[in-house]
């Protein structure tokens, strides 16, 4: 059943334009969906369901023999056939066996009752037999699985990630392979299950990690009836609304740039080679009356026993007592601020006429506080090849260890270059080689003890050569109004909205309207100092609604009149929710679906949405990450995520098509960022500090760049904006907080095109995204709405459509006290026949997904297969330890759209196989109504 809110009342306040962005990114699951259909044991499966319904016949004819034996026994008055009656009677009734069925037959009973107790007893008897039967075709299905998973664990595209992800299962399943077919033992069973585990990631999800998922770049285009294919064979290519992938994949290696932050920390630390390296000051210090201020950052490192890990910069103001020693260091790098370390020393021990050795332990102390910088050093996040890059870079320091060092790094280089086209094992032994060298270059520098990530090489996977295709007239009748309904509506659940408000008020409350700030580093500090962290620590973990689903107002120190609207809306929101709830669960006569699916009404979002326009940003890019798939009924799309900010989908991946049009994918981004930029305006990136990940490498995507403190930037002096040239400024007329710069005289709007989380990236970065277009929008429909709670406490949730978007899946979550319990012992056979009546009990699809946490939020989600055993035996395995969150797998097996040649799987048709894949796309709103009072933060 499907229930929809009720048309608003009155029109919803038009909040200016919705475009649809040119490009889009398709990430495509690197094995197809029908890798883990062979996984599946139908055999098994069969059993288990003739069990179940032989259960189910058990039970209700027990259920009536029941009753029959009851009137038999009211009828006997001898007290031994009495007893004799009474524990037949319990037997049946719990379906377990008679002991005697022959003497049982003898009773005194009624003829009926007879012969309904041996039809009873045959029916059981065929049930024990059956039931027997279940270890035997288990095992006889298990081998056939494994044979299947051997031939499945030397697929190229799941060895090629395995590599990276996790080498030690890489190692382990060359001995699981040369092992003849058999029985596993201990460390076996551990592999098997291991490599199980891989193939449902790699088959069943898309989250780009080497080939485990490939990226195909796309357009939507105006050619009625145009069909995506990237790198297609097929001329006439898929159906309608469908994309082909080749199977010409390529791959682009990268070094872990936290490897090479660390070498420049080494580098800087050597007492040899230190008197060679050019220092200055960090950017955006300040000289006040008796102290001088900047900004220091503290690099806490990733986890180096992680596959995917980085390292966090953390920055804050720091003072330093302003003294002669700290005045002859200004002096001396006023005039030039690269010199070389020893010469620097030299000078500033004439100039406070100290001796040299106090003047390097003075400096030395201030480099490990950051005050002082070696720019050589530092990693270009626009550079194609950061490992060359500062190979380059140390070369011009014309050094004789520099040269050296140069050289080891260019042959570390040289490794990597051969790395894309190698065999798998030519691979392992070219990362042999990398990590020799990288410990090579640490010893050289005299280091304690070599700390290596244990991921020195990343790389991502372009699918296909040729572009995918999208006929955009297709695409915006199916998902142009249900998409753009869910933009107007997000900045509700937008948690970045509210701080920009405070900023807002902040600023108002100092300067007042029409106000200007020159000082930007100055309002930073006092802002922080003042509201903003503990703002922060406050509402970071705010809930909206309490335990009785009551509304929790938002904390409004400021007294904003912004706060009320939100809290309005936000609660209205909630009810709108809570009423469409109720009546779907109420459902209709004989509707056996009731309160599977809701159904919101674009017109009531448009109608809240218009409410709040307001006082959000007049420039929205955002980025809907979509599950695209055909039904009977059309196209569908659920969505996974929606992300605010500018060429999301694209900025990493970019190097993987600088081939695209004559400028490569990031020329074409930039120019994209030329065109949507808003008028009077221009796009300045924010690199977000220090680089100590990968995720923040990408090409350059904007005309202009803000150097923070501490950074570098290779692109030209014009393009640069220093933090000293900007400045903030009130517009009174249309009450909005802007950030521009002198040298232009113009607005400036930060992007931030890095994939770390804005939150931690440093303190200035994270005070210029106020004033961006990034946002963070939890999409939690549900919350504030009591949800639907078993006896057994079990809480669900309806699938959430808003027309052909499915905004929210159906969702089950389960308690520990919820989940099947094994008998100690168990073999495989009885645990898939228990996890199979518990799904039945449940209602639950054979595929889902499970976040394996209580609250399933956090965990990541992983593919459940209730018709696989061997996925089954993965469940076992994590839900010792309490209970989870599942959610329906949306689109289904059967609705999936994008295709690719077959890549030659063991076992698998020749036939162009289905893939899981998500479909990335750019939006942009921009706000044309006049501002109402409130203003725009």
């Amino acid at each position: 059943m499907t229930v929809t809110l009720p048309v608003a009342t009155t029109p919803a306040q038009d909040i200016g334009s919705w475009e649809l962005g040119r490009r889009f990114m398709l990430r495509v699951a690197g094995l197809p969906f029908t890798a883990l259909e062979t996984l599946r044991s139908p055999a098994s499966i069969a059993w288990a369901d003739a069990i179940l319904a032989d259960e189910r016949r058990l039970a209700e004819s027990g259920a009536a023999l029941s009753d029959l034996l009851h009137e038999a026994i009211s009828d006997n008055e001898d007290e031994t056939d009495r007893r004799a009656l009474l524990t037949i009677r319990r037997q049946v009734f719990n379906a377990k066996p008679v002991k005697d069925p022959q003497a049982a037959l003898y009773l005194p009973m009624p003829d009926a009752t007879r012969d309904a107790l041996a039809s009873w007893l045959r029916d059981h008897c065929a049930w024990q037999q059956r039931l027997a039967q279940g270890p035997g075709i288990l095992r006889a299905e298990e081998a056939g699985v494994r044979e299947t998973l051997r031939q499945l664990a030397v697929e190229p595209r799941l060895r090629q990630g395995l590599l990276l992800a996790s080498p030690s299962l890489d190692a382990a399943l060359d001995g699981f392979l040369a092992k003849p077919p058999g029985e596993l033992g201990k460390r076996d069973r551990r592999t098997q299950r291991a490599l199980v585990e891989y193939l449902y990631k790699v088959a069943g999800k898309t989250s780009p990690f080497s080939s485990f998922t490939g990226v195909a770049l796309g357009e939507f285009t105006d050619t009625p009836g145009a069909a995506g294919s990237a790198g297609s064979a097929d001329p006439a290519g898929p159906a309608a609304g469908s994309l082909a992938v080749a199977a010409d994949w390529t791959d682009h290696p990268r070094i872990n740039v936290a490897v090479l932050a660390r070498l420049a920390d080494l580098i800087a630390a050597d007492d040899t080679v230190r008197a060679d390296l050019p220092v200055t000051l960090t950017a955006g210090w300040y000289a006040e009356e008796d102290r001088l201020r900047y900004m220091r950052h503290t690099t806490i490192r990733g986890d180096d026993d992680a596959a995917v890990s980085f390292d966090i910069v953390h920055d804050d103001l720091f003072f330093l007592r302003h003294g002669a020693a700290l005045q002859g260091i200004l002096d001396v790098l006023a005039d030039e601020p690269d010199l070389r370390y020893a010469e620097f020393i030299s000078r500033l021990s004439t100039a406070v006429n100290a001796p040299v050795e106090d003047c390097d332990a003075y400096a030395r102390r201030l480099m490990q506080l950051g005050l002082l910088r070696v720019p050589a050093l530092r990693i270009d996040i626009h550079h194609r090849d950061p490992l060359r890059d500062l190979a380059d870079r140390l070369l011009t320091l014309d050094r004789a260890w520099a040269a050296e060092l140069s050289a080891r790094l260019r042959g570390i280089a040289a490794q990597l270059d051969g790395f894309a086209n190698a065999d798998l094992a030519t691979r392992r032994e070219i990362l042999q080689r990398i990590r020799a060298g990288f410990e090579e270059v640490h010893e050289a520098l005299g280091a304690s003890e070599t700390t290596l990530p244990r991921t020195l090489v990343y790389e991502d996977v372009r699918a296909g050569q040729a572009p995918a295709t999208y006929d955009r007239s297709e695409w915006m009748d199916s998902f142009a109004e249900p998409l753009r309904a869910l933009s107007e509506i997000l900045p509700l659940f937008d948690m970045v909205l509210t701080h920009r408000l405070v900023l807002r008020g902040f600023f108002l409350a100092r300067y007042g309207v029409g106000g200007r700030c020159d000082d930007v580093p100055g309002f930073v500090r006092d802002f922080h100092e003042d509201i903003y962290d503990q703002y922060v620590r406050l509402t970071q973990e705010r809930r909206s609604f309490d335990e009785n689903g009551s509304y929790l107002p938002y904390e409004n120190w400021l007294r904003q009149p912004e706060f009320a609207v939100l809290d309005a809306v936000r609660s209205e929101f909630a009810e709108h929710m809570r009423d469409i709830s109720q009546r779907g669960e109420e459902g209709e006569a004989g509707d056996s679906e009731a309160g599977d699916e809701v159904v919101l009404s674009e017109a009531v979002l448009a109608d809240l949405a218009a409410r709040i326009a307001p006082f959000t940003s007049r420039f929205r890019p955002e980025a809907h990450f979509l599950q695209v798939g055909r039904t009977d009924n059309g196209p569908i799309a659920a969505l996974n995520r929606s992300f605010g900010g500018l060429h999301f989908p694209f900025s990493r991946f970019s190097h993987c098509f600088e081939d695209v049009g004559a400028e490569g994918l990031s020329g074409g981004l930039r120019q994209t960022s030329q065109a949507v930029a808003p008028d009077g305006a221009v796009l300045a990136e924010v690199a977000g500090g220090i680089v100590g990940t990968n995720l923040n490498l990408h090409g350059r995507l904007t005309d202009y760049q803000i150097i923070c403190p501490d950074e570098r930037s290779s692109l030209p002096p014009e393009a640069q904006l220093a933090m000293d040239d900007l400045y903030l400024e009130h517009d009174a007329d249309t009450d909005r907080l802007m950030l521009r710069s002198r040298r232009l005289g113009r607005e400036v709007v930060p992007v931030y095109l890095g994939y770390l989380l804005p939150m931690v990236l440093p303190a200035i970065a994270r005070f210029l995204l106020l004033f961006s277009p990034s946002s963070l929008a939890r999409l939690n429909v549900w919350d504030g709405v009591p949800s639907t709670e078993t006896p057994e406490g079990v809480t669900t949730r309806p699938r959430v459509r808003l027309g052909t978007v499915v905004i929210a899946r159906r969702q089950w979550t389960f308690p520990a006290s919820a989940l099947p319990v094994h008998r100690p012992g168990a073999d495989t056979a009885e645990r898939l026949l228990t996890w199979r009546r518990w799904q039945r009990t449940h209602s639950l699809p054979d595929q889902v997904f499970a976040r394996y946490d209580a609250e399933g939020q956090r965990a990541k989600p992983a593919l459940v297969d209730f018709t696989s055993a061997v996925c089954l035996g993965l469940l076992d395995a994590a839900v010792k330890d309490g209970g989870f969150c599942l959610e329906e797998m949306s689109p289904t097996a059967d609705q999936l759209t994008v295709t690719s040649a077959a890549p030659h799987l063991p076992r698998l048709p020749h036939l162009p196989g289905h893939h899981v894949a998500e479909l990335a796309v750019e939006t942009t709103i921009r706000r044309t109504h006049p501002t109402l009072t409130g203003g725009t933060p």
